[in-house]
């Protein structure tokens, strides 16, 4: 505690280390007004030695906690404000706010664990603890280091950086009551806490910015994105839920686009978090390989628990991008695993495949199959088998060679009562007033039977030149050839004028 009429040697560590020797005793003085006077019990002699003490007593009774409240306490003066000229007293009072949490175990949060790493990072290497690089207190200096000593607390037993409140807590206090082996011990707030964590931090480390971080935090966040007033998406439940739970979610709030929504993509929260233009859909020549796969698997796969997602078209461009790598699960029966040979990196990248191989070890096909593992419902609903039909009949995806006479016509018969759906259709008045927008969108993949002038497509030839614009079907078989000389010769729509003798001529030829 003593540091005489010197105002430099008034830091954040002497504060510290003063309130810790003297908190038993602050009750030996008239001034402290947070218990009842001690000093009949504790006896004069025993309180005289504590003398010292009484400096760290507010005016109003409470007690001193950072060292420029007490530098103004005793000298009276404006030389140490927040400002250029006080840039050391302002590092010690930022680690100390960010870090300090004396020997009270209910501070160690994983607020401070995050907060203390931030500030901390750059001075970890003043430490002969810290093994991750080498030493920096030379080229630092000693001072420097000074100012971060309470950074060492973050140093793990092995000399990593303690990244988790839990280790943290068994670190410095040494009891069972905290930790993974004793997960049933922690309070309900800190199991929250720490199932944010997990999800959801990457710190400054960019590396870290995965789909699979933004899959797991999206899970854990959801039902508490209304804490927050920049989520637009719901009314706020702060008031509701409580400050304290919605504190307990705080790192949530990295989710939240600019514009209310939420992140769904790891290219979007890198960009928002970092700022940067490396990754992105307008850059996507700039992303890693790496970075390129986790993103393709992910717009191919990822429904979360949104069973509304699981659909035809995800289960086919799913099985698309995952067919070479459903090899890397011990679950997949149909090859011998490639774990070994593809790489512990290279398969958790395609980590979201897994959903798509069968209890039996084969593969999903379907996406009732799919709803059905993932969902567990007894059977489909009525709109679910009519999505797989549509699908069924009408889907080719890019695939030209899929264009075929054959799904012209299945996909007119399952559309055509729906055809009414859509502005562009003008044989009929618009039916989706009348049949509801959700009946309508399970026939979304009908409209590409809608030709240009609003009519309907009648030929492959017809759909292949709408939706691949070119001027033939590419490399015809001899099937499509046929089919083609066919339409050529006898074609005429719902058109009575192209009924002509020349056209029943080359027809019955």
């Amino acid at each position: 505690c003593y540091f005489d009429n010197d105002e430099s040697r008034v830091t954040q560590e002497l504060v510290t280390k003063c309130n810790n020797v003297c908190r038993s005793r602050y009750c030996c003085f008239d001034s402290y007004r947070l218990e009842s006077s001690c000093l009949a019990t504790v006896g004069e002699n025993e309180c005289e030695l504590y003398s010292p003490c009484e400096q760290m007593i507010t005016k109003d009774g409470g007690v001193v906690k950072t060292f420029i409240e007490l530098d103004l306490q005793e000298f009276d003066d404006d030389s140490v404000v927040p400002g250029e000229s006080n840039s050391d007293e302002l590092i010690e009072k930022e680690v100390f706010d960010a870090c300090y949490f004396d020997n009270d175990e209910s501070r160690v949060t994983q607020e401070l664990v995050t907060k203390c790493n931030n500030v901390c990072r750059s001075r970890y290497c003043c430490f002969d603890s810290y093994r991750l690089e080498s030493s920096c207190r030379a080229t630092v200096g000693e001072n420097e280091c000074e100012l971060f000593a309470l950074c060492e607390q973050m140093i793990t037993d092995d000399g990593g950086v303690v990244k988790d409140f839990i280790e943290l807590d068994l670190k410095e206090f040494d009891d069972d009551g905290v930790g993974e082996s004793n997960s049933d011990e922690l309070t309900p707030e800190e199991l929250i806490e720490k199932e944010v964590f997990d999800a959801c931090y990457f710190g400054n480390d960019e590396s870290r910015v995965t789909q699979e971080l933004v899959t797991k935090c999206n899970k854990v966040c959801r039902s508490r994105l209304c804490c927050f007033d920049s989520y637009i998406l719901e009314s706020s439940c702060r008031a509701t839920v409580g400050e304290d739970e919605c504190e307990l979610f705080a790192l949530c709030e990295q989710m939240i686009t600019k514009d209310g929504g939420v992140v769904k993509d790891f290219i979007e929260l890198d960009l928002k978090e970092f700022d940067d233009d490396s990754p992105g859909e307008s850059n996507s020549d700039e992303l890693t390989p790496e970075e390129l796969i986790e993103k393709e698997v992910f717009d191919a796969c990822y429904f979360d628990n949104d069973e509304s997602r699981v659909t035809q078209e995800l289960v086919t461009k799913c099985n698309n991008v995952c067919r070479s790598r459903l090899c890397c699960f011990d679950s997949y029966r149909l090859e011998s695993s490639c774990r070994a040979a593809v790489g512990e990196d290279e398969c958790e990248l395609f980590a979201l495949c897994e959903q798509m191989i069968t209890k039996d070890g084969g593969v999903v096909k379907d996406f009732i199959e799919l709803d059905l593992q993932e969902f567990d419902n007894d059977s489909p609903d009525e709109s679910t088998l009519i999505e797989k039909e549509v699908f069924d009949a009408c889907y080719f995806d890019n695939d030209e060679s899929r264009v075929t006479q054959e799904l012209v016509t299945k996909c007119n018969n399952v559309c055509r009562s729906r055809l009414c759906c859509f502005d562009s259709y003008i044989l009929e008045s618009s039916c989706r007033a009348a049949v509801g927008e959700d009946e309508c969108e399970l026939f979304a993949l009908c409209e590409q039977m809608i030709t240009k002038d609003g009519g309907v497509v009648k030929t492959f030839i017809e759909l292949d030149l709408k939706e691949f614009d070119d001027d033939s079907p590419g490399e015809s078989t001899p099937e499509q050839l046929i089919e083609k000389e066919v339409f050529d010769a006898c074609y005429f729509d719902n058109d009575e004028s192209r009924v002509t003798q020349e056209l029943v001529t080359k027809c019955n030829n």
